[in-house]
């Protein structure tokens, strides 16, 4: 996604069949661009500064980052933690990655003909977690450090 601003000075738009009235107004009008997803291997290079895995959602370990794809496919990616309920899997459904506790590398593939993609993440217990999502193409698009749960923005124009 991208961004550009285009200003117009409209002198007089004031004729009668018109929703619009300006008189020597700036108009300004936003244009964005959107991108489709590409398709492919995603990579997600995921850090935690105190090298003991992730705690998202809780201090024993809780969500991984999930992709949730427009056909209902969710994907879910994290840094496996030694405090979870059992360790290799997010709440015992989804698999983790193993990691040195500070760092690991997971890749997801989202398919051909993917419209939409939300990717969320449930947080940071303690302020010490961190990911870069990288594109098919190789750049990075998105990602995180230490701040609030919530939808993350990938910029599929990368």
């Amino acid at each position: 996604m991208g961004r550009a601003n285009l200003v117009l000075n409209l002198v007089d738009v004031s004729d009668p069949s018109n929703d619009l009235v300006l008189t020597e107004t700036p108009l300004a009008l936003e244009f964005f661009r959107e991108c489709p997803i590409t398709p492919g291997d995603w990579v997600i290079n995921m850090t935690d500064s105190f090298g003991d895995g992730w705690q998202t959602s809780t201090g024993n370990g809780g969500a991984g980052l999930t992709i949730t794809l427009d056909d209902g496919t969710v994907l879910e990616v994290g840094l496996c933690s030694p405090y979870a309920e059992e360790v290799g899997t997010f709440l015992t459904e989804g698999e983790c990655t193993p990691n040195n506790g500070l760092e690991g590398t997971a890749t997801i593939t989202i398919p051909e003909g993917t419209t939409s993609a939300e990717w969320f993440f449930p947080g940071d217990q303690y302020g010490e977690i961190g990911f870069e999502i990288i594109s098919p193409n190789g750049n990075v698009a998105g990602g995180y450090e230490s701040a609030e749960a919530g939808s993350i923005t990938v910029d599929y124009c990368k």
